[in-house]
């Protein structure tokens, strides 16, 4: 998670001030224990910005905050290639720090029953209850909870996939939420 605070400008100044900058690669600490997955990870960030709510994606991504006393922050997630796809997991992004309800994340890739057919998989293991998401290149095929088939959105503008994640009815607060995406 990083933040932007435009914090200058209101006391010594009655002209609004433009503050921004950029955010790259370098600005990202402790890559070296990306999703255990090397072999998958593009070295590219997807990063969800919680007040604009919206997602850049790149290594060089410019944000501006135009008046003082705004801010953003951002949550950085990986991204991860599968074929022709890409996809970077974010968590519940109701959350100050999403990264924080994900237990764990498995990609695989499946040859489907079906001739000439790949099955891609992103499985997440979750705790908590929220609204979970995921930047994808790609709409996926369908989502599963708890191996439940269940409504997802996915806005083509920015390649978000959202899922309402309803809390168990058993009170055990962890969630099993699975992303599958085909090719032909």
């Amino acid at each position: 998670v990083m933040g932007m605070f435009h914090c200058q400008g209101v006391a010594w100044s009655s002209a609004s001030s433009k503050l921004g900058g950029s955010l790259t690669e370098l600005d990202v600490r402790f890559t070296e224990f990306v999703h255990g997955d090397r072999g998958k990870w593009n070295h590219q960030f997807a990063f969800y910005a919680h007040c604009e709510e919206r997602v850049f994606v790149g290594n060089n991504v410019r944000l501006w905050l135009n008046r003082p006393f705004q801010h953003e922050v951002l949550v950085v997630a990986p991204i991860m290639k599968f074929g022709d796809r890409v996809v970077a997991v974010f968590g519940f992004i109701d959350l100050l720090y999403p990264c924080s309800s994900i237990e764990g994340i498995d990609f695989e890739e499946v040859d489907h029953e079906l001739p000439k057919v790949k099955e891609y998989l992103v499985n997440v293991k979750l705790k908590g209850n929220g609204k979970f998401a995921v930047y994808s290149s790609f709409k996926p095929a369908f989502c599963l909870i708890l191996g439940k088939m269940v409504e997802f959105n996915y806005n083509y503008e920015d390649h978000l996939v959202t899922i309402n994640v309803d809390p168990r009815s058993d009170g055990n607060p962890s969630q099993d939420v699975s992303l599958v995406w085909l090719t032909y």
